[in-house]
């Protein structure tokens, strides 16, 4: 069977595997940790420091429905039976670049507010200003 990847938010139970590269392995730690044991509980965990940007592999059961940031990490993918660890998997070669960290998403989405933070106010002053022309 194919890897077949979960792209449910919450994820549902199940056992999943996933890749993450660069500044988001401190990013996966800190969405384990605040998704909490109850939830998610961590089954295997490689460290690959040596590939470039560094690499972890996670092994992981999710128990109850938990929300996933899909958008930070990617989606993870469903774990067969017989996967224990990082070999047991069909692997690609690790991206080029990273996916984007937490940071870049916060900083995109805070351009995308100001964005139309602006537009939206350039409006409602166009539509002062053509309120007052009416009243002439």
């Amino acid at each position: 069977m194919a890897n077949k990847l979960e792209r449910s938010n919450p994820l549902p139970p199940g056992r999943y595997w996933l890749d993450v590269y660069g500044d988001n392995r401190d990013h996966f730690i800190e969405w384990l940790k605040s998704a909490g044991i109850e939830n998610v509980r961590v089954l295997k965990f490689e460290q690959h420091p040596e590939e470039a940007n560094g690499h972890d592999w996670h092994l992981f059961e999710v128990v109850k429905p938990t929300a996933f940031p899909h958008q930070i990490f990617g989606s993870p993918t469903i774990a067969e039976a017989h996967v224990d660890e990082m070999t047991d998997t069909e692997h690609v070669p690790p991206p080029d670049s990273p996916p984007p960290s937490v940071e870049d998403v916060v900083k995109g989405t805070a351009k995308t507010i100001a964005t139309v933070a602006i537009i939206g106010a350039g409006l409602y002053f166009l539509r002062i200003v053509a309120d007052l022309r009416g009243r002439r």
